[in-house]
């Protein structure tokens, strides 16, 4: 039952990092992962730092499974920007809101996405941007109508 709990606390604070690891690796090799991790750290009293000391081992991993670093520094930088109101800029390697989305409801993004150099600025008072670093690629990921 604690291995459950422990569980539940990486994927509450970590839901579109479990959802990639379970989508992408299969269940039972996140579960494997987990696993693993409880088997050289100690629980952790407060959700928050249980799963950042599983993203710490994920990191550490060295696992090569596409875009997991970036959907995880996302999350990070999401819940430390709540925690202390500073804005947050998160690289990434392809169009990052296809695959937020996707992973939001529960499924892989049907194509991998537009591949380019894309920053998600994450900031406390509203809604993330996202830009691309060349402006005349992000004027094709942002048509005018």
């Amino acid at each position: 039952m604690i291995h459950e709990f422990r569980g539940s606390m990486v994927v509450g604070v970590y839901r579109l990092t479990s959802r990639l690891l379970m989508l992408a690796l299969g269940p039972d090799i996140f579960r494997a992962l987990l696993g693993e991790f409880w088997k050289i750290a100690p629980p952790r009293q407060f959700a928050g730092s249980e799963a950042d000391a599983f993203a710490d081992y994920l990191l550490s991993r060295g696992l090569h499974l596409p875009q997991l670093e970036a959907v995880l520094a996302f999350e990070r930088a999401a819940i430390r920007t709540l925690q202390d109101g500073r804005p947050r800029t998160v690289p990434f390697g392809v169009a990052p809101l296809p695959l937020l989305h996707a992973l939001a409801d529960g499924v892989l993004p049907d194509e991998p996405g537009q591949p380019g150099e894309y920053e998600i600025e994450v900031r406390q008072d509203g809604p993330i941007h996202v830009r691309r670093t060349d402006a005349e690629a992000a004027s094709l990921t942002f048509p005018f109508h």
